[in-house]
């Protein structure tokens, strides 16, 4: 398994989407429609009566049948009777969409997937920027902290060794400060989005100003969130490098690419590389996020 360069651009033999209220939620499914074969609709049960998510439900029922709208526990076992065990016994190319689906699930899927996929597969991941919105106001509770699916809680491996963090900033206020104070860890390490939409990287960089400035310039990392070979690249050699003196934890906050790429990058170190989730559960308010009409695509070789 190997991120390739050059992005897979022929039809799809499974398609995984996710069903949310973001009216952003069916982008790449209407871009990407007649590439499109064996559907499959990931929902959700909570706030399906919020902003686009019953229209973007009847979208999606044009095509399939396969909508399934579950909590996060039941993700794999809709995965396993939805897909036919043959397309991952055959040389197949498969697409999934992880816009609008939580850390939690897109780990979940992108780890089901991975186990699955034969030799000569790709995987193709997508995530649709959305337009800038404002962030909440004020500071974000940080509520609950843990491996961002089952499996990635990584190994102690050598105790003797200090614990090092990355942290992927997003733009909410405290929430990446709120982690790093809670885990105290030896050394921090930052990674800045740069965006297309260039208002969303000011916001990082204003509501992290407290944590950029406690931070010596050179762990202050940027990545460029229009290019995910790059920036894979980029993060492995940072975990190897960190590997050799310390435990890294990841914790891909900010854009999602980020956090398909830890998952990702974890599954190629037998998950000895712990990847963590940050929520503020029932304190996040619904937030509609239209799309910008600009994607981000990564394709993996099996």
């Amino acid at each position: 398994m190997k991120i390739i360069k050059d992005i897979y651009l022929g039809s799809f033999d499974c398609t995984i989407c996710g069903l949310g209220f973001e009216s952003r939620s069916t982008f790449a499914f209407d871009k990407l429609s007649k590439r499109i074969s064996n559907l499959l609709v990931l929902g959700y049960k909570e706030n399906t009566d919020c902003f686009s998510y019953q229209s973007n439900k009847q979208m999606f029922e044009q095509r399939t049948e396969n909508i399934y709208e579950i909590e996060d526990e039941h993700v794999v076992e809709a995965l396993t009777h939805s897909i036919s065990t043959e397309l991952f016994k055959a040389t197949n190319n498969f697409l999934l969409d992880i816009t609008v689906m939580s850390r939690h699930r897109l780990a979940t899927v992108i780890s089901f997937l991975l186990h699955r996929i034969s030799k000569g597969s790709t995987l193709t991941i997508t995530y649709s920027l959305s337009k800038f919105i404002q962030p909440p106001y004020g500071i974000t509770p940080v509520k609950k902290v843990c491996e961002i699916a089952d499996g990635f809680s990584g190994t102690l491996g050598d105790l003797s060794l200090p614990t090092s963090i990355v942290i992927g900033l997003g733009y909410e206020k405290g929430k990446a400060l709120g982690i790093s104070n809670y885990l105290d860890s030896w050394r921090d390490y930052v990674l800045v989005p740069e965006s297309p939409i260039s208002e969303f990287e000011e916001m990082v960089r204003e509501n992290n100003r407290d944590l950029l400035d406690s931070i010596p310039p050179q762990r202050v990392l940027s990545y460029s969130v229009s290019s995910p070979y790059s920036t894979y690249v980029d993060l492995k050699s940072l975990v190897m490098s960190l590997k050799e003196y310390s435990r890294p934890l990841l914790i891909p906050l900010g854009p999602k690419i980020l956090s398909a790429l830890c998952v990702i990058l974890s599954k190629e170190f037998d998950l000895t590389v712990p990847v963590w989730r940050v929520s503020s559960q029932y304190l996040e308010e619904p937030i509609d996020r239209p799309a910008s009409g600009l994607d981000i695509t990564f394709t993996l070789m099996f």
